[in-house]
């Protein structure tokens, strides 16, 4: 096929305007955002600007493509290290300029003088993106330099942080621009954190965030917001097809019918155009294009040799890429191939064509060259063929299965093969999923299993107990209550009976979302044991009903019911006993949590370990448990880890090391969940306590905003909330002399002045001049699970 080279120029406004965004990222960073339709020209036009810049030494280029595949999206944090470890290695991609001194890798070793420290952040991305086609095939080449072993766990926090100083590292002497495609598939937890550090770097940085609009709603980022330019993109029109003629061939008449044709072929997809174009370039040059004989896509794929439209249509069905391994052995299933040279020839004539790519370093990953390809998999659905088709590919992953059990492929040919089916295949196999879920859990890959459920709605009530214990389980874990709620009026309607058994979910959802009078109201409907009894617990300490929750927690420790739910309302109830009895009891059930726990259950009890010891001012021991609890936390990726955050931030405080204090308390701020509206109050109380005592607030500005928190209904859910917000707020208002606008509750002073009882919060003085101003600072204990 002839050469060809589309002549980018129907975007002219657009190019300026983002040009000149990032030329002045250097007096504040900023986010451009482009949106639009599959097929639109969003990647062409972004991948044109950042040629022009990647050369330009003053400039930093990243680019990362997502998409829409589970795997992927959930290890992005490790694909950006790797990506940028060691980038002579790890890419080839043009539009990266990262010079070998910018490297990640040299950043870490100048960081982390202690090689080993270096080296295992890179064990820790390694495992986690082997499992991903794209990266795990080039994987050997980088090993062969770092000389890896296995890395034991995934620290999604310390990546995060990882990266986040990383880039404001470069950002001192290079503008960067940072560009993702496809960014509407990023998962949001993973979005919020990454956006977060992103904030933090003032100058320096231009944000570009590619977005496909087919049927989904923009989720803007959070960074960068006063500084943003929108481009919305929209597919062409036959005129501007038209004058894309005119700049590629010799102006003629002949040219508007060209134009009106490949319109209509194309719909003014600019993938299908460019198609279209390569298709008739040399009768257009010659003049001899017959507009009947010009096809669309969809013909051109129907009319391909079978081996290479079965060669499309496997790309088009696995975005994420599917290794040529796995395509021949699909491919000999259905035809017969003579050799893999044959493979290997049709392969690069479809590269020439434009339909498909080879990516990795081993150069052995097939995928889509657009995800229009994927797109254009509908046209073709209904018909007979691809049915059979389908159901070739489908018996040859599910032979695969059953061959590479223990592969560390395993993972991933499930995965693709659950994507395949349809409800009633799904229901046939349910073996595959319960065997996905049950992997997953126990890498407590909670998010990906909370996305698996939302792909799988309509089987829910097939799925056995134990699968929905886990996805409820997850659910919970990843504070998706209304999703939980939801999924429990599902077993409601269609399985009663599952419902029942699994209704204290309602409890749990209900209570993590300050419904704690609904929550224990539902109670009243579930047959009492040692889990209702610790949510009854919960909710009684948290509205206000300390003297009931006590007497609670005497019948539950008196019926010496020892299971796991006994051991958790020794967790919940320090405050109810006396130091001596709190680190008794949280010893004992540290002790049962090592022997038959999960490392998730561990970590909480040794932060409560960390708050008592806190309250009691044992500072060493309370350094001990919390250092103890956040390796633990991060290692599984759990968003209980602000918890530990929040008590780090007091200890520091407690030790007089203000910015430790703050670091830790920002980093509490940056991973609550978005849901736990009275968690983020409390922190926020914290950070200004932490900023008045640095005098980078005024008192009168800690006022304001500590009357706004007044005034926020829901602090009325939570009695001890309630108190510290009232304290504070009532200090603030005898120190300005102003008049008061409430009294702090005299039974939470009382009980924690008289020391009987262990407490959590800490009564403070914060110094301004002339003045010791008493404050309250929030301990933040494990409660929720």
């Amino acid at each position: 096929m002839t050469e060809l080279t589309i002549p980018f120029i129907l975007r002219a406004d657009e190019e300026r305007e983002i040009k000149e965004k990032i030329d002045h990222c250097n007096l504040q960073s900023n986010n451009i955002i482009v949106s639009g339709d599959s097929g639109c020209g969003k990647t062409s036009l972004i991948k044109k600007i950042l040629k022009e810049y990647v050369s330009n030494s003053e400039f930093f280029v990243i680019y990362l493509d997502l998409n829409a595949d589970l795997l992927s999206t959930s290890s992005f944090f490790e694909i950006f290290l790797f990506n940028v470890w060691n980038p002579i290695v790890c890419n080839e991609d043009p539009l990266m300029s990262i010079g070998e001194k910018q490297s990640f890798k040299s950043f870490m070793t100048r960081k982390m003088w202690r090689k080993g420290a270096a080296k295992r952040l890179f064990q820790v991305v390694v495992e986690s993106i082997s499992a991903i086609p794209t990266y795990g095939s080039t994987l050997s080449t980088l090993l062969k330099g770092e000389n890896s072993d296995k890395s034991e766990n995934n620290n999604v926090i310390d990546m995060a942080d990882n990266i986040g100083e990383y880039l404001s590292f470069v950002s001192k002497t290079k503008k960067i621009i940072l560009s993702i495609d496809n960014y509407q598939f990023m998962q949001n937890n993973i979005k919020v954190l990454f956006e977060t550090y992103l904030q933090r770097i003032k100058k320096n940085i231009s944000f570009i965030t590619i977005y496909r609009t087919d049927n989904i709603q923009l989720n803007l980022p959070l960074c960068f917001g006063n500084d943003r330019k929108s481009i919305e993109l929209s597919k062409f029109k036959a005129e501007e097809i038209l004058k894309l003629l005119d700049k590629m061939y010799i102006s003629n008449t002949s040219n508007e019918n060209i134009a009106n044709d490949c319109y209509s072929k194309t719909s003014g997809n600019l993938k299908e155009i460019e198609l279209y174009l390569k298709d008739n370039h040399k009768s257009i040059i010659e003049g001899t294009l017959s507009i009947s004989k010009t096809r669309s896509m969809k013909q051109v794929l129907l009319l391909m040799p079978d081996i290479q439209r079965y060669l499309v249509l496997i790309s088009a069905m696995f975005p994420a890429g599917l290794k040529i391994e796995y395509v021949s052995k699909i491919l000999n299933d259905i035809l017969v191939l003579n050799s893999d040279d044959l493979l290997l020839h049709e392969l690069q004539k479809l590269i020439a064509l434009g339909y498909i790519v080879v990516n990795s370093v081993n150069h052995d990953l097939v995928k889509p060259a657009h995800e229009k390809i994927t797109l254009s998999l509908n046209k073709i659905a209904n018909e007979d063929e691809f049915v059979e088709f389908y159901n070739s590919i489908k018996a040859t992953l599910e032979n695969l299965i059953a061959h590479k059990i223990h592969d560390k492929d395993y993972v991933y040919i499930l995965h693709c093969v659950i994507g395949l089916y349809n409800s009633k295949q799904l229901l046939e196999k349910m073996d595959y999923l319960i065997d996905l879920i049950k992997i997953e859990y126990e890498r407590c890959a909670y998010y990906y299993i909370v996305s698996i459920y939302k792909q799988t709605l309509d089987l829910i009530e097939h799925l056995p107990e134990i699968c929905l214990r886990k996805i409820l389980d997850s659910i919970q874990k990843t504070s998706e209550f209304s999703l939980g709620i939801n999924l429990l009026n599902i077993l409601k309607q269609k399985k009663p009976s599952m419902y029942n058994k699994y209704r204290i979910y309602e409890v749990k959802f209900l209570t993590q979302s300050y419904d704690f009078e609904m929550a224990l109201e539902e109670l009243t409907y579930i047959p009492s044991n040692n889990e209702t009894l610790l949510y009854q617990l919960n909710i009684l300490q948290h509205i206000g009903k300390d003297i009931e929750a006590q007497h609670l927690v005497r019948e539950i420790l008196d019926a010496e019911d020892f299971d796991k739910w006994f051991y958790l309302v020794l967790r919940n109830s320090a405050h109810y006993f006396t130091y001596d009895e709190a680190v008794y009891n949280l010893k004992r059930t540290l002790k049962f949590f090592i022997n038959s726990g999960t490392l998730f259950e561990r970590a909480t009890v040794l932060n409560n370990l960390g708050v008592i010891t806190i309250w009691n001012q044992e500072f060493s021991e309370a350094i001990y448990y919390l250092t103890e609890a956040l390796n633990i936390h991060k290692t599984i990726n759990s968003n209980e880890i602000f918890e530990v955050f929040c008590n780090l931030g007091v200890l520091e405080f407690l030790r007089r090391n203000l910015e430790g204090a703050k670091t830790y308390t920002n980093k509490a701020l940056e991973t609550v969940p978005q849901s736990l509206s009275l968690d983020h109050i409390i922190l926020q109380l914290n950070r200004l306590i932490i900023d008045l005592n640095s005098k980078v607030i005024s008192p009168q500005g800690v006022y304001q905003e500590i009357l706004q928190m007044y005034n926020n209904s829901i602090i009325t859910k939570d009695p001890w909330v309630r108190f510290q917000v009232v304290y504070n707020l009532y200090s603030l208002e005898l120190a300005l002399n102003l008049s008061i606008t409430e009294y702090p509750r005299e039974y939470y002073i009382d009980k924690n002045l008289e020391r009987n009882l262990t407490c959590f919060e800490i009564f403070v003085n914060v110094h301004l001049d002339g003045l010791d101003l008493p404050m309250s600072l929030s301990l933040s204990p494990n409660w929720r699970y």
